[in-house]
C-alpha cells in the first residue's frame, strides 16, 4: 500500500496524523489503532514523515507571495513596534532573549562554529538589519550568509566559590549587552569555557533581539543547532528540509492581510478600548515610583503542586485558552485588587 493509501484509510478510521517538528504524531479514537495499524505505520514512517512535511511545504508556498530581495522589504507590525520602541529608548535591553546551556564532556568548538553557520544560512532573519529607507520609514536589509566563530571566553572557578553564582553572572554579562538594529547583528552566540569545575566543562550562550526572534524561535533554533552539531559529528547531511518561505514573507503577507480600512477599523477598535485606561497602575508601595521607568527587576520562584498545576491546566483547556493565558488571567486579578483598579495595561 503506498503513502497515500493508507493517509486515506487512517483519515476514514478517523485517525489523524501531524508533524511536531520531525516527529510523528498521531491522534485516534479508542481501538482505532489495530496491531495491523500500528504495523503499517512502523513500516511506513519514514515514507509518511516525508510525504507531510512535503505537503505542509506546498501548502505554505500556494499562501505566500516570495518577495524579490532586492525591492524594499517590510517589517511585520510587531516588528515596527518594537523598532519604535528601540528608537524611543535606544540601547535598551528589555527585548535581550537570552538562553545558556552547560555541558559536560568534549565539545567540538568548530563544529559548533559549522552548525552555527549552517543555521545563519538557513534563516534570514539572522541575517536581517532594520535599516531606515530614504523617507526615514524602516526596511529589512538582509545580508549574505557568512561565517561564525564562536567567542570563547574562560572562567576559572575555585572550589569554595558560589559556582553556580559565578556562572550567571558571566552569563548576565554576555547576554545583557544591547543591540544595534540597523548594524546587526541581531543575535550573539558566547562559550564560556570553565576550568577550576572539572575538564570538559562548557556554557554556551545565546542571545537575540526580540526583533528577529520569539520563544518559539528559540525552541527552533536549539533543536535544529543540536541537530546540526550532531550530524556534524557523525559527518552526515544536515537532517533539515529547505524552507520553502522566510519571515519577511510572512510579513509582507500580513501587511497585504491587514492594510486599508480593515487594518482602520481593528486600530480604531483597540483605541476605544484602551482610551480610558490610566497610564499607571496604582500599587501600594514602599518607595515613590521612579520619574523614568527603568527594565530593573526580579524573579520571584514559587512552586505549585501538581494537583493544582493538573487542575489548572485543565481548566484553561475547557475554556479553549493556553495556560500562559490562564495564568496571566490570574496576575491581574491579583493585580487589581491590590491597586483597587479594573482597567490597567500589563
Amino acid at each position: 500500500m503506498n503513502v497515500l493509501d493508507l493517509l486515506t484509510q487512517l483519515r476514514r478510521a478517523g485517525i489523524q496524523l501531524s508533524l511536531d517538528g520531525d516527529k510523528l504524531k498521531i491522534k485516534a479514537p479508542q481501538g482505532a489503532m489495530t496491531d495491523e495499524v500500528k504495523a503499517q505505520l512502523k513500516a511506513q514512517k519514514d515514507q509518511i514523515v516525508e510525504f507531510l512535511r512535503e505537503s505542509q511545504a506546498q501548502q505554505v508556498s500556494s499562501a505566500f507571495e516570495i518577495l524579490d530581495r532586492s525591492a524594499k522589504l517590510p517589517l511585520s507590525y510587531t516588528q515596527q513596534a518594537l523598532w519604535t520602541m528601540e528608537r524611543l529608548n535606544p540601547g535598551s535591553i528589555a527585548y535581550n532573549l537570552p538562553m545558556a546551556f552547560r555541558f559536560s564532556g568534549l565539545l567540538d568548538v568548530d563544529k559548533i562554529n559549522a552548525a552555527i553557520t549552517a543555521i545563519i544560512a538557513r534563516h534570514e532573519t539572522l541575517r536581517s538589519t532594520m535599516q531606515e529607507d530614504d523617507d526615514g520609514n524602516p526596511v529589512v536589509v538582509i545580508a549574505e550568509p557568512f561565517a561564525f566563530a564562536v567567542p570563547v571566553h574562560g572562567l576559572h572557578l575555585e572550589p569554595a566559590d558560589d559556582q553556580v553564582t559565578r556562572i550567571r553572572t558571566a552569563v548576565y554579562e554576555l547576554a545583557n549587552r544591547s543591540f544595534d538594529l540597523a548594524r546587526g547583528p541581531l543575535f550573539r552566540f558566547d562559550l564560556l569555557k570553565l576550568s577550576g569545575a572539572g575538564e570538559g566543562q562548557f556554557v554556551l550562550v545565546a542571545c537575540l533581539h526580540h526583533i528577529i526572534a520569539d520563544g518559539l524561535s528559540l525552541n527552533l533554533l536549539i533543536r535544529e543547532l543540536v541537530l546540526l552539531y550532531a550530524s556534524s559529528l557523525q559527518g552526515a547531511a544536515a537532517p533539515l528540509p529547505a524552507l520553502p518561505v522566510q519571515y519577511v514573507d510572512y510579513a509582507h503577507w500580513q501587511r497585504q492581510r491587514f492594510s486599508g480600512d480593515k487594518l482602520a477599523s481593528e486600530l480604531e477598535f483597540w483605541r476605544q478600548q484602551v482610551k480610558e485606561v490610566p497610564s499607571l497602575l496604582a500599587l501600594p508601595t514602599d518607595r515613590p515610583r521612579p520619574p523614568i521607568q527603568t527594565t530593573r527587576g526580579t524573579k520571584y520562584y514559587f512552586d505549585i503542586e501538581p494537583a493544582t498545576a493538573t487542575a489548572l491546566s485543565a481548566f484553561c483547556q475547557a475554556q479553549g485558552l493556553t495556560l500562559f493565558m490562564g495564568l496571566m488571567a490570574g496576575l491581574q486579578m491579583v493585580l487589581s485588587r491590590h491597586a483597587n483598579q479594573c482597567d490597567f495595561c500589563i
